[in-house]
């Protein structure tokens, strides 16, 4: 039997910004393991060259990943996300050279989509319904 689209997990990477602090991150994974993602803090191997020295590792149901961006971005004070399926696991990664609420999509293959607009003035409402769709079925092409 298939699983649904709520059911599927997908393997993502989660890096903060450089200046993000490991309690600050620590806040990220305790959300995603509150959404029902299986996330751990690991030694960022490989990373160092981006100045990362920690990382999330985690695996979550697309859709629940999907609101659990949606959330984080709205509550995010400075910058916004990118979210890089190019890499294998997905790599989700905070960067504050973002306008808030701004999240940036990129596929394994095409053009990269930016989701979310800082200059509509609502930050409750950063991202509509139609962009919400657009981030699930993104998600679920990384599967």
């Amino acid at each position: 039997m298939a699983k649904t689209a709520d059911q599927r997990l997908l393997r993502f990477r989660w890096v903060s910004d450089q200046s993000t602090t490991v309690a600050e991150l620590e806040s990220v994974a305790e959300a995603l393991r509150n959404a029902g993602a299986d996330a751990e803090i690991e030694e960022a191997k490989g990373f160092f060259d981006l100045g990362i020295s920690v990382l999330i590792v985690g695996a979550m149901a697309v859709v629940s990943l999907a609101g659990t961006i949606l959330s984080f971005v709205k509550d995010i004070q400075h910058g916004g996300l990118i979210i890089d399926g190019t890499r294998n696991p997905p790599m989700i990664r905070e960067d504050r050279s973002l306008d808030r609420g701004v999240v940036i999509f990129i596929p394994r293959q095409g053009d990269k989509i930016v989701l979310g607009d800082s200059h509509r003035g609502d930050s409750g409402e950063i991202l509509e319904k139609l962009e919400r769709s657009v981030l699930l079925e993104k998600l679920m092409s990384l599967l």
